[in-house]
């Protein structure tokens, strides 16, 4: 991950409104989003939340702009999870580090 691209995304991870990481709701949309990033519950699993940040057409750092609108990192949150936000955000941060799917 390009050094501009992984800072964008850090920021956008620790900007993420504490009530956006809770108490999600039952089906698919977006549930926050800057000129780079969102971060969209893409469903629902018979045990989880699929959530993933997604890079945005259009965004106005240009390395941001070179992996739309591909997920840049992915979260599964179990149902049963007592994950708190930070937990999540750390989640988050794993992913984009690993390039890979991180439950919790």
């Amino acid at each position: 991950m390009a050094p501009s691209l992984k800072k964008a995304l850090r920021a956008f991870i620790d900007e993420i409104p504490a009530a956006k990481l809770e108490n999600f709701p039952g089906s698919p949309g977006t549930l926050y989003k800057d000129d780079n990033f969102r971060l969209d519950l893409q469903g629902v699993t018979k045990t989880a939340y699929n959530l993933q940040i997604q890079a945005n057409n259009g965004a106005p750092n240009t390395s941001v702009r070179k992996v739309a609108p591909h997920s840049v990192a992915a979260v599964l949150r179990n149902f049963t999870s007592r994950a708190t936000v930070e937990d999540l955000r750390q989640a988050f941060r794993t992913s984009a580090d690993t390039d890979s799917t991180v439950t919790i």
